[in-house]
């Protein structure tokens, strides 16, 4: 048995065990867009309505996930610094 990540499945196959292309995923830790392409694309192509749809959500996302960052005008102008661990 390969030890990984418990979000992958394993599969049998004739050659030895593999990953299998179909993940578990948990639903609350994926972004989605609020509702289909079509809509989503005619939003893009109004910049206020964009900011307004997509800015709470976007703070909700840093809340949730970087609790530990407050100020992010640093990213905003790239001027932060990146960690080592990004290979």
């Amino acid at each position: 048995m390969v030890d990984c990540d418990p979000s992958y499945q394993t599969v049998k196959s004739g050659i030895g065990e593999r990953l299998s292309a179909q993940l578990t995923i948990d639903n609350d830790w994926v972004p989605m867009l609020p509702t289909g392409y079509p809509p989503m694309t005619a939003t893009a192509m109004i910049p206020p309505l964009w900011r307004r749809v997509f800015n709470p959500r976007v703070r909700a996302w840093r809340r949730q996930f970087y609790p530990e960052i407050h100020e992010w005008s640093a990213y905003k102008t790239l001027s932060h610094q990146p960690s080592n661990s990004a290979g």
